[in-house]
Parts: C-alpha cells; structure tokens; sequence
C-alpha cells in the first residue's frame, strides 16, 4: 500500500471519529434536556397533586380552661402558625386555638378538624397545653393552629415555637421564649426572662426584669429594659438601646451595637464587630480574636480611656499620643483622660481594629 493511500485512509479515520464524537454529544444533550424538561413536569404533577389533595378548608374554633390553684408554670409549644400571649383578667389559664386543616373533600377535611384536640397534662405544677390529631402530633402540612393564651399575674410562661411568629405582650410574670426560624415580639412584660431566637427575628421593648438573651444568627433589637442583661451572642446581629441594668456576657462572630447603656458593660468578644454610642456608664471590652470596635464618645461625658490592640491600629482624632507597646512590637495603645475622667472604658483587641470618634 503506498503513502497516499495510508494517508488517505487515516484522514478518512479522523473525520468518522470527529462526526461519531459530535452525534454523541448531540444525543447526550438531547438526554439531559429531556431528564431536564421531565424534572418540571413531574414537579407541576407533584404540586397539582399537593394542590388536590389541599383543595378543601375546614375551621374549628377550640377553647380549654384552667384555674387550679397548684398550677405555677403553663408551657405551650407550637409549629407554624401564630401564638398571642396576653395578661388574664382572671385566675384562670384560657387558651384559644383556631385550627385550620386542608384536604381533598369536605368530607376529609371536617374528619382530619374533629380529629384535633387540645390536652391538658399536669406534673409538678406545670400545666403543659398540647394540640394532638388521633392522639398523634399534628401534621403542620394539612393542619395550621393559630393560639392566644391568656395566663394570670405570676404565672410563669414558657413558649416554643418553630417556623411560626410569637407575640407576648402586657403580662406579669417569667417568661421563657424559644423561637426557632420565626418572627418573635415581647414588649411591656414584667418579669425575669430568658429568650433565645435561633434564624430568625427578635424584637423586645419596655422590659422590667432581667434578661438572659441567647442570639444564634437572628435579628435581634432590645429596646428599653430595666434589668441586668447576660448576653450570649453568636453570629447574627444584637442591637441594644437604653438599658439599665449591668450588661455582661460574650459576642462571638456577627455584630452587636451598644446604644444608651445606662449600667456598666463587660463583654467578652470574639471576631464580632461592636459599636459603642452614648455612653453613660463604665465599658470593659476584650476581644481575643478578630473584630472591630467604634466608639462613639460624647462632648458632655467624661472620659478615663485604656486601650490596646496587638495586631491592628488606633484610629483617633482625641489629644493623645498613639504608642507602640514595650513588650510586642505590633500592639498599639492609647491612654488618657478625656474631660472630668468620671466614665472609664477599657478596651482591648488581639487583631483588628479600633476607632474613637467625638460628637
């Protein structure tokens, strides 16, 4: 065979290689648009057959009661759905529940309605409230409860919620409030309180108590407290105007902002932002890794300053000398006595960055 003809021969082998690569391709993408264009109809059968099965709505209207006397805590958990918790003109412990279910027909929907109750368990003076279907957990697909529970003056409240908004207003009384991936409001409430919201949003204002405060990646604003504050902050962002009491605890991650703060502050920091204005009492800030601080001082406070950052800078416009420290060649610090000296605040940083403005 000659040399033409070889050539030939391998020319004619690269090009069938080239057209059978190109026709595999053109069939592996008509596959992947098919499997593709199959996802959403499947999806569109799954919703219509969601959408079937929730064509029809029943509502009940449930009501239980409870005055005994040996009963010190109610305890209310819920899923979804929306609790209201309200001061009682009365002894007694009432809870309205509006229930809502979805089904396929009428006649399903008012089966899947009666199914649902409300039980009362007692143990220990504590009354726990719980919402069953068939004596099972509800399902929170097909059955929505909204609660309004109304406790007497003292009663300690505990609430658990999960995907759904918490209300608790104008009661006297302990609260403890769990809130997880849902909208939370507590305002006007006399009593100590603990409350974590964990993914979600927390609002609380006109608090005459304590407050433990857990915030796990929440919005969370604080307005208006009369009480010491323990804060255990982890990501997310705190935002804390006029309280009275002394405020401790740690700021891990996120940020958290200082407004007002009537008693002293002692906060243990770490690679969390905080911002610091109008301050009228004793700051003490340590942060051990990470992290900003601002400080925003007033003309008309005085002023006895102690700062340090080891790996960062000072940014300052006050009359003091910026230094390098004796022992480590990074750290930076700025001391002195700002007016009458009467507020003193401690801050320091191990990495970042820490600003003092004047208004």
């Amino acid at each position: 065979m000659s040399f033409r003809q070889k050539r030939s021969i391998l020319l004619i082998s690269v090009v069938m290689l080239f057209l059978l690569s190109i026709l595999d391709v053109s069939i592996r993408k008509e596959d992947t648009i098919q499997a593709f264009s199959e996802q959403f109809v499947n999806n569109e059968k799954t919703d219509a057959y969601m959408g079937e099965r929730r064509a029809v709505t029943a509502i009940a209207q449930l009501q239980s009661d409870n005055n005994k006397p040996e009963i010190k805590e109610v305890v209310l958990t819920s899923q979804r759905g929306k609790v209201s918790v309200q001061r009682s003109e009365t002894s007694t412990i009432q809870l309205q529940a509006t229930v809502t279910v979805t089904a396929a027909s009428t006649e399903a929907a008012n089966r899947r309605r009666d199914a649902v109750k409300v039980e009362q368990e007692i143990q220990n003076g504590q009354l726990m409230l719980v919402t069953t279907a068939n004596g099972k957990s509800v399902d929170p697909d097909y059955v929505s409860i909204d609660y309004v529970l109304s406790v007497p003056d003292m009663m300690r409240t505990t609430i658990q919620n999960e995907d759904g908004a918490v209300r608790i207003s104008g009661i006297n009384g302990d609260v403890t409030a769990t809130s997880t991936n849902g909208l939370m409001e507590i305002v006007n409430v006399k009593g100590d309180l603990k409350v974590k919201s964990s993914y979600g949003s927390l609002y609380m204002a006109d608090i005459k108590g304590n407050l433990d405060l857990v915030n796990r990646s929440s919005t969370v604003n604080i307005d208006h407290t009369q009480g010491n504050l323990l804060l255990d902050h982890q990501s997310g962002k705190t935002d804390l105007t006029d309280i009275t009491g002394e405020v401790t605890g740690n700021a891990k991650y996120g940020s958290v902002f200082f407004h007002e703060m009537k008693g002293a502050v002692s906060i243990a920091g770490q690679g969390s932002d905080m911002k610091f204005d109008h301050i009228q009492s004793d700051i003490q800030v340590v942060s051990v890794e990470g992290g900003n601080m601002t400080f925003i001082l007033s003309k008309d406070e005085g002023y006895t300053l102690d700062a340090a950052v080891s790996r960062g800078r000072i940014q300052s416009l006050l009359p003091f000398p910026i230094q390098k420290g004796t022992d480590n060649e990074m750290e930076t610090r700025m001391s002195g006595v700002l007016g009458k000296g009467t507020r003193k605040i401690v801050a320091k940083v191990a990495s970042g960055d820490m600003i003092f403005q004047v208004n």
